[in-house]
This record gives C-alpha cells, sequence and structure tokens, in this order.
C-alpha cells in the first residue's frame, strides 16, 4: 500500500494518468485486504473519475470494455466499500458506471457517407461467401470502417443514475427491480428495490458451484449441448434467488432483473420458487442497466408492421434445415394486425435484406421467424440473421432503416451477449451487444428474443399470443407472460417442470429499455 501511494504520489503531475490509475488499481486492492473501507472509498472515487475522464475516446462499448480491463477493479471494490459504508447512491451510481452504455445513432451527413460505405462492404462480403471464397480482409476493413462510424454519429449514453432513489421513482406501483453485480468471481452483489423499499445483500458462493454455474450456462448456449446436459439443473443455483426480500417481491407483479456477466444467459423465468416457474407469478422483462429505466420513450403512434417467416435456406457455408413454422407463424401474425387495422407486410419464401430494409422502413413492429447463429463472443456484433440466401448481422441492422419500436427475434440464440472473450474469462464492462444491440441502437425500446435454441413448435404457438396481447394494450412484458402462461396451461405441465417443457418456452425473453406503462387497445404502451 505505502509503495502505491509513493507510486501515485509521483506520478500525479505527470501527463500520464493510465500510469497514476494503475497505481490507484494496487492502492484499492491493498485497501480492500486490509477492509479499509473509508480509505477504499476514497481511493475508488478519485480513480473511477479519472477512468471516466478518458474512457470515452475508446469508441463502442465493446472498445470500452476492453479499456476498462485493467482498470474495473476500482469499480468492483468502490461498490464493495459503498457498501461497507452502507452508501447505497455510491453503489449504485460505481455499479453503472462501470457498464458500457448504448447510445442512440444520430445521422450526419459524414455518418451518411460512412453507412453508405459499410453497406457496400457487407454486399460485397455476401458476394464473397456466396462464391466460397474467404472473407477475411474485408471483415476486418468493415470492423474498423464501423469504428469511424461509431466515432461519427454516436449520440448521447444512457444515463447514469446518481441515486438509488432516481430509480425508484421511474418505478410504478406494482413493480420491483432485482440488480445484480459480481464484486469478484464469488461474491455477488444482490439488491432487491420498488418504488418505495430496498434490501441489499452480499452472497458468497463456493468456487466449485461458481464453476457449475458457468458450466451450466455455457452448456445451455451451445448450439449442441453436450450429453446428459439438463436444463433442470438450473434449480442447483436457489442461492441466485433474492430470497431475503421476499417482502418486497411479493408485493410485487412484475419484476424488471438487471444481471450482470454470466447471468445474462441464466433463464430467470424458469427458476422455481415454490413449486411453479417465476414466470407464473410474475411478469418479467431484462434492463441492460438501470440507466435504461430513466429513458424518454414516447409512446408508438405508427400503425405498420412487417413480419417475415423463412423456411427453407440456401446460404453459403451453411446447412440450415428447414422451419416448417416459420411461414405460418409470420402469416398468422400478420393476420392478426391486419384485424386491427394496421398496415402490414408479410415476407414468406425467398427474403433478402433488400425486401426486408424496402418493407420494414418506418415499421413500428417488425417481427422475424428464421435461423440465426450464436453470439461469438470475440465478435458479438457479427452475431447474424440468417435470410433465405444471404446473412444479416449486427453491423448492418443499424444501416438498414431498421427503426421498429418492438421487434421480435423468433430465432435460435438471438437473444445472447458476449459475456467474456479476448482472451478474458469474463468481459469488464457489461455490455449490450450483439443483435440485441443492433436493433436498440437503430430504435427499438422492445426485443424478445431466444436466450438458447428455440423449438420450432413453441415459437409459432407462443408468438402469435404476444402479439395479440399487445394489440389488446398489455406493455410487453405483460404480453410475453401471458403467452408462456397460456403455453403452458395448454400443454398440462402440472408444477412446470421437467426438461422438455422449459426446454420449449423458457428461452423467451425481453429486453426493454424505458418505463413502462399500461397502453389501451390497438396502441402499444
Amino acid at each position: 500500500l505505502a509503495r502505491a501511494r509513493t507510486a501515485e504520489t509521483a506520478l500525479r503531475h505527470v501527463l500520464r494518468d493510465d500510469l497514476r490509475i494503475a497505481a490507484m488499481v494496487l492502492q484499492a486492492r491493498a485497501l480492500d485486504q486490509l477492509q479499509d473501507w473509508d480509505d477504499l472509498d476514497r481511493v475508488a472515487a478519485t480513480g473511477i473519475a479519472l477512468v471516466e475522464a478518458h474512457r470515452g475516446k475508446a469508441s463502442g462499448p465493446y472498445l470500452q470494455a476492453a479499456f476498462l480491463r485493467d482498470r474495473i477493479a476500482l469499480y468492483s471494490l468502490g461498490v464493495r466499500a459503498a457498501y461497507k459504508r452502507g452508501d447505497a447512491d455510491a453503489l449504485i451510481h460505481r455499479a453503472e458506471l462501470s457498464k458500457c452504455r448504448l447510445s442512440r445513432l444520430r445521422p450526419t451527413d459524414r455518418g451518411n457517407q460512412l453507412g453508405d460505405d459499410l453497406h457496400a462492404i457487407s454486399r460485397r462480403i455476401d458476394a464473397l461467401h456466396a462464391a466460397g471464397r474467404p472473407t477475411k480482409q474485408l471483415l476486418a476493413k468493415r470492423r474498423s470502417l464501423w469504428d469511424a462510424y461509431l466515432r461519427e454519429t454516436g449520440g448521447a449514453l444512457m444515463a447514469v443514475p446518481q441515486t438509488l432513489a432516481e430509480v425508484q421513482a421511474a418505478l410504478t406501483p406494482g413493480e420491483a427491480v432485482i440488480y445484480f453485480f459480481w464484486i469478484n468471481s464469488t461474491t455477488l452483489l444482490q439488491l432487491v428495490f420498488d418504488h418505495r423499499c430496498s434490501a441489499l445483500e452480499l452472497v458468497s458462493l463456493p468456487a466449485d458451484t461458481r464453476d457449475a454455474l458457468d458450466t451450466y450456462a455455457a452448456n445451455l448456449a451451445a448450439d449442441a449441448p453436450p450429453a446428459g446436459f439438463n436444463i433442470e439443473d438450473l434449480d442447483r443455483f436457489p442461492m441466485l434467488w433474492p430470497t431475503f426480500a421476499s417482502a418486497i417481491l411479493e408485493r410485487a407483479d412484475r419484476l424488471i432483473l438487471s444481471p450482470h456477466r454470466v447471468l445474462h444467459r441464466i433463464p430467470f423465468a424458469a427458476m422455481t420458487v415454490g413449486s411453479a416457474p417465476v414466470i407464473a407469478r410474475w411478469t418479467l422483462r431484462h434492463t441492460p442497466n438501470l440507466g435504461c429505466l430513466l429513458a424518454d420513450t414516447p409512446p408508438e403512434t405508427r400503425r405498420s408492421m412487417v413480419a417475415v417467416g423463412i423456411r427453407d435456406y440456401s446460404v453459403p457455408g451453411q446447412a440450415l434445415k428447414p422451419l416448417k413454422n416459420a411461414a405460418p407463424e409470420a402469416e398468422r401474425i400478420g393476420d392478426l394486425y391486419r384485424e386491427a387495422g394496421w398496415q402490414v407486410a408479410v415476407l414468406t419464401g425467398d427474403v433478402d435484406e433488400s425486401r426486408i430494409e424496402t418493407a420494414a422502413a418506418g415499421a413500428a413492429v417488425l417481427h422475424l421467424a428464421c435461423h440465426s447463429q450464436s453470439v461469438d463472443d470475440d465478435l458479438p456484433l457479427e452475431s447474424q440473421l440468417f435470410l433465405s440466401r444471404t446473412r444479416m448481422d449486427g453491423l448492418e441492422i443499424p444501416l438498414c432503416g431498421l427503426s421498429a419500436t418492438t421487434v421480435v427475434l423468433s430465432a435460435c440464440s438471438s437473444g445472447q451477449r458476449a459475456v467474456s472473450g479476448r482472451k478474458l474469462a469474463e468481459l469488464p464492462g457489461d455490455d449490450l451487444n450483439g443483435l440485441q444491440a443492433a436493433f436498440v441502437t437503430a430504435g427499438a425500446r422492445d426485443v424478445l428474443a431466444g436466450l438458447f435454441p428455440v423449438k420450432d413448435y413453441a415459437a409459432s404457438r407462443i408468438m402469435p399470443v404476444f402479439h395479440a396481447a399487445l394489440l389488446n394494450g398489455a406493455p410487453a412484458d405483460v404480453a410475453l407472460a401471458e403467452a408462456i402462461r397460456g403455453y403452458l396451461h395448454d400443454h398440462d405441465l402440472g408444477v412446470y417442470v421437467g426438461h422438455a417443457g422449459r426446454a420449449y418456452w423458457a428461452p423467451f425473453f425481453l429486453i426493454a429499455i424505458g418505463p413502462h406503462r399500461a397502453g389501451t387497445k390497438g396502441e402499444f404502451s
């Protein structure tokens, strides 16, 4: 500690703040070992302010996560110090600062030109894929071009709450938040609050339990889980459910989950509480960070939607099975909206990017029933949706004018995000990335997606009920709960346990931006 203090003092007037920050990280680690919470709180606050002053120079959430790699301890140890000192406001603020807050894109002339260049290079990549030729160099060029595009078009980041009360004020009676933050790999902070009360606890997991959790999450997300894997093993992790806050949770009907790191891969809706899954008692929506609850989200007034359902595929380099229920799913959903007086386009048969881009320009709702690719932890924004003959990835989606506020990805693993990557077991930031990030960047407020491989049969039954509930004025989280509960009831699954049952309905979850209010029939909240 003494050596780190000496180094920090010596570096205070040197124009190399990264070296001073490194010295402060060493101080924070030493003070944590000494359990000097007041001094740790001071060092963390000073160090975080220095990091934040430079962090914006990295464009895009994923690059910011890399920037935080050697500095994230200031945030996590600062959260621990705030917990020990009973300072909930500092705890929330530091935990939220550690996350990579996504921004909406803002159009500029230079940005439009870069967007056109990105479009062109993406088409060249598609052509090379079709010809079976290598694309490595063009993909690298496109990533550099994307970074330039983000620097040019990046708007204001999601807000960072200053106090717990600020977030509580955004909640309505009946809503409660379950917030998670990993202090380290085996120490999990759980914060539960509604609009007037809060409860907080640190949970220590044995190392073998954390290993088992990581293995479960990885196997669940895999395209082909290993033999012997059982989704029912989720019940081996009851410590993830905050029983210490039962009084707050029992008052609530709608839960807002803010997971952290590996917990983004856990299907909380399927956790057994009592004798039934969480979704049988509460509605659920996930928020990338608490700042998203403070976002300004005016009511959607557009009344147009696009439903895409692709059965057959001939994508070069991919052996994709036909989805026999995809086109009927899209047609049924389109009929629901037509009956409600909406302008509707249903795309089946041979569907490519240009058809979607043309049909979905200005649409409020976009439904895609197709194949997708699991997130690549090293290149999460290159996660892909497969169309009839081509692919559309996360770098293309924000450029295609797909500004729907409600996006449904009825596709395998389409809701996954990177939780590790670039030779790191855990990414330092808490990125909203992958296909979710692409649609949120483009303007989506609600993204319903698949956390792991989706059963075509279940999707074709759950999705129409979800859309029907939306059209009746239900918020998206309520609509999803109604759809899943209806599926459970129809299939008479008893106490809602069993491998086949959870595997069919548990993948579907909702990412939401902004507060949700009850709407009126035919309008979204």
